[in-house]
């Protein structure tokens, strides 16, 4: 399935970036991202990933009710565990599935404030995968004044590099 091996990619990226970043980076907040971290960023990244792979199960997603899990975002190393088990997750994925998304679309909590539409696995594999790309696109400029080290495609659509 095309859509599984490019999110595999996406995030074999993120991992081999993680790799190098020092911990310390990782964690700081950073002007250039409102002051958020690298690390928000990363576990928001993975989040949208954890929700997919768990609504697989009920056939129902909601990226705006996902854990958010602060270990994510404060340790590269667990980062790492977690592309590592979504990755491992993903391997299996062989066929499409029918889901259901739920989005919330107003602040308040009533049921007025969500809409539910119908999707499936290869439309949410490709929300995702542009999903982390945008946070990828969103962080590269700080990764590069900071020279660090990059893949020349990292964080640029596939449509921009063929226009190019």
């Amino acid at each position: 399935m095309y859509l599984r091996d490019i999110n595999l990619q996406k995030l074999e990226e993120l991992r081999s970036l993680l790799r190098i970043l020092p911990s310390d980076f990782y964690k700081m907040p950073q002007n250039i991202l409102n002051g958020s971290t690298i690390g928000q960023h990363v576990r928001h990244i993975l989040e949208f990933y954890t929700c997919l792979l768990e609504g697989l199960e009920s056939g129902y997603i909601c990226y705006d009710k996902r854990a958010r899990d602060l270990d994510i975002e404060q340790m590269p190393t667990y980062a790492i565990e977690v592309i590592e088990t979504i990755g491992n997750t993903l391997q299996h994925l062989d066929s499409d599935h029918s889901l259901t998304l739920e989005l919330c679309l107003y602040t308040d909590d009533s049921e007025s404030g969500t809409t539910k539409i119908d999707t499936s696995l290869k439309r949410e594999l490709a929300y995702v995968f542009d999903h982390a790309l945008h946070h990828q696109a969103i962080f590269k400029r700080l990764l590069i004044e900071h020279n660090i080290q990059l893949s020349p495609d990292f964080g640029i659509a596939a449509s921009t590099l063929m226009a190019r």
